[in-house]
């Protein structure tokens, strides 16, 4: 049901595509568990839809935190990282941004404890964003690591890889109550959910109607 072209009607180069569909495929299936197994037309296009657009075509498994200096309190508030702050660690003219330093402040402090478990320094930069859906957090990279057998380092490390992102991708979709809204066909439940807002909506539905296309072709 997941294909190459599938991928790539939702923005995946063919090696791309060749390496992640098999994966998938294999991922989305949960043997003797229906309830788990990722089968109706609408969940499988919103699996890879989600999955394309928070990782620009299955192409990013890593964030990119290389904003500019002045988007990084409009996008993440002054009371994650001041205005002082984002001119100095953010991207201008003359110089890249500071990724690290962007990192741990924009996922650490009080607001990184609360939502995100980041108790330690440079919490979050080791754990920010990765695999296809962007994981992200202590807290959930320790949760994942349990199912797999690994310490939250260790997993911090394996999400980068293409096996990796998959498995912290599929269990986070499942344990975080994706299944229902995507069987549905709720592009914005499903991006609340994963995005905690609705981030980039119209892109997502734009890529949920190509999958789907694609699907029923």
């Amino acid at each position: 049901m997941i294909t190459e072209k599938l991928l790539k009607a939702v923005g995946a180069s063919a090696p791309t595509a060749y390496l992640y569909a098999p994966m998938l495929e294999e991922a989305r299936k949960v043997e003797g568990d229906s309830y788990n197994t990722i089968s109706s037309t609408k969940g499988v296009a919103m699996l890879v839809s989600q999955l394309a657009h928070e990782s620009a075509g299955f192409s990013v498994m890593t964030e990119n935190l290389n904003y500019q200096a002045v988007a990084l309190t409009t996008l993440f508030g002054s009371h994650r990282i001041s205005v002082n702050d984002a001119f100095l660690y953010g991207r201008n003219g003359s110089k890249k941004a500071d990724q690290f330093a962007i990192a741990n402040l924009i996922y650490g402090g009080e607001w990184g404890r609360k939502n995100l478990g980041n108790t330690e320094p440079d919490d979050g930069w080791t754990f920010r964003g990765g695999g296809p859906l962007q994981l992200t957090g202590r807290a959930n990279y320790t949760a994942w690591g349990k199912t797999i057998g690994l310490s939250p380092v260790e997993a911090a490390a394996h999400i980068r890889t293409a096996k990796g992102g998959i498995s912290a991708a599929l269990w986070f979709w499942r344990k975080n109550g994706l299944l229902i809204p995507a069987s549905k066909g709720d592009v914005a439940t499903c991006t609340k959910i994963i995005n905690g807002g609705t981030n980039g909506l119209n892109a997502r539905v734009s890529l949920y109607n190509d999958a789907l296309k694609a699907l029923n072709s």
